[in-house]
């Protein structure tokens, strides 16, 4: 939102006017886009599929405001590091109520999360299974665990399907019973994805692995996790084109149009229908849905705001503009997406010319 003065303003607070009192950079977040966000998406989440939870991804934004403002509308948290799972603890997330996922996952991290009880442990790794029973043996519980699924042979995260080794890992947790409470399975591929239908084809793959091991290991996927991914309106990636105009020719990328992709209410429609058609044709009881949610439920309520503090000429390019942000912060997340860009304290002017953000760090 413009102020009379020309300035962006979040829930009627003038930005400039929060630089000069708390000074920059800073992240400013509003509360009401925040929480109108998640709770539209979890409306379309409910609405399509009842027997479905919202976890939202700790990764895409850790500020504890934030995340307890999404507990409080009824988000899980899905957390990849020990850090998150401290800090989902410190925020008295109940450990039922917790997603485990992460590659590299110390014995310390598996540990925590068992003696957590969280909701599911996701298995991306193999060795993870020795790791986990100790921990299960150590607090006499049976760990609850899932699967994560490699579907696309050029991820490096999850079990394999072709080779063979999700088969074992599957083997493994029903001999293992005793130490292992079998949730599901998760994936996770996608990326600035408006199109359901990429969507779909991993969930029917996910649940042809399902049938796979209900046969052959007697195990039920009561939880299928299906990861996020959802797009967001205002940023995309570039082409490979619009990256090249850009880089080489200091041509902006064109904005994307945030009417063109499928509303989130039509794309949860589209997987529960896809969902119901697949386990009425095989007969299987229809899985509880986790979905994982990151920036579709937090980007379009955040501002990063930095002061530009000199302009250096450039005989090679575009002027540079000093910012004391740096540009980690500033042009490597435009390197490759698409994200715009405002004078802050002259939003009704236009731009009138090109610069390059750049800051503090080298």
């Amino acid at each position: 939102v413009t102020g009379n003065d020309g300035s962006i303003e979040l829930d009627g607070v003038n930005m400039p006017d929060v630089i000069l009192e708390s000074g920059s950079p800073l992240l400013a977040v509003s509360r009401s886009k925040l929480c109108a966000d998640a709770e539209r998406f979890v409306a379309a989440a409910k609405s399509a599929i009842p027997n479905s939870t919202v976890a939202y991804s700790y990764k895409t934004n850790c500020v504890p405001g934030v995340l307890r403002d999404l507990h409080r509308i009824g988000f899980f948290a899905e957390v990849i590091s020990p850090y998150e799972l401290w800090l989902a603890e410190k925020l008295r997330v109940p450990g039922d109520r917790i997603v485990v996922n992460g590659v590299n996952k110390t014995d310390e991290y598996l540990d925590h999360a068992v003696r957590l009880n969280v909701s599911s442990i996701n298995i991306d790794e193999a060795h993870e299974i020795e790791l986990l029973a100790q921990a299960a043996r150590t607090h006499s519980i049976r760990a609850r665990v899932s699967m994560r699924l490699r579907l696309d042979s050029s991820s490096h995260f999850g079990l394999d399907i072709p080779s063979g080794e999700a088969d074992r890992v599957a083997g493994e947790i029903a001999r293992r019973s005793d130490e292992f409470e079998f949730q599901g399975l998760h994936f996770h591929l996608l990326a600035d994805n408006d199109d359901p239908e990429n969507h779909v084809k991993y969930q029917t793959m996910a649940l042809d692995f399902a049938r796979q091991i209900r046969e052959r290991h007697g195990l039920e996927t009561r939880f299928l996790n299906v990861g996020g991914g959802f797009t967001v309106p205002t940023m995309k990636v570039m082409s490979r084109a619009e990256y090249g105009l850009q880089r080489l020719l200091h041509v902006p990328c064109r904005p994307p149009d945030p009417g063109s992709g499928v509303p989130i209410e039509a794309y949860m429609q589209r997987l529960a229908k896809a969902l119901g058609s697949y386990c009425d044709r095989y007969q299987m009881p229809v899985p509880h849905v986790v979905f994982e949610p990151g920036r579709i439920i937090t980007s379009q309520s955040h501002v990063m705001l930095t002061k530009v503090h000199a302009i250096k000429s450039n005989s090679q390019g575009p002027d540079i503009a000093m910012t004391d942000a740096g540009k980690i912060l500033t042009s490597y997340p435009c390197d490759y997406e698409y994200h715009q860009m405002f004078v802050a304290n002259r939003m009704t002017e236009a731009p009138d010319h090109v610069y390059h953000l750049m800051g503090r760090l080298c």
